[in-house]
């Protein structure tokens, strides 16, 4: 998949950071989230992650289809098992409420699954500008 190409663009140089994790964080947002997310499954990265308005559930389900939701549920479920508590508590996903490019019940499902903090943006749209707002 197009997953499978971007991780393996950044293979070598998440195998550096490996080496360093506690003092790098690697942050994706949209596709780069789902990346970011892939790396997490494969067992590639454990270390500090933010991963904003992730795309993972909406690429996992043009390309699956109806067998989406299964597929998603064990991919989520690896990602449980290769984050120890520690690693989870590192992790964060903020997710806009009023993102209409990946909806944000996705993150909620990945969230419950996979134990990693959400933080919901209300009113962010998809690039989280509300984020930015000094008004909150």
């Amino acid at each position: 998949t197009s997953l499978d190409g971007c991780l393996d663009a950044h293979r070598d140089e998440l195998d550096r950071l490996g080496q360093i994790q506690s003092q790098r964080v690697v942050i994706g947002s949209s596709w780069g989230g789902a990346v970011a997310l892939h790396a997490m499954e494969q067992g590639i990265w454990s270390g500090p992650t933010i991963l904003m308005a992730p795309a993972y559930a909406t690429v996992v389900r043009r390309c699956h289809g109806g067998a989406a939701d299964e597929f998603l549920q064990a991919r989520y479920e690896q990602i449980s098992t290769n984050l120890d508590a520690e690693a989870k508590e590192r992790c964060i996903i903020i997710h806009g409420t009023a993102d209409d490019t990946c909806d944000i019940s996705e993150s909620r499902k990945m969230a419950v699954a996979t134990g990693i903090e959400l933080v919901e943006i209300e009113g962010g749209d998809h690039r989280l500008n509300d984020a930015a707002s000094t008004d909150r």
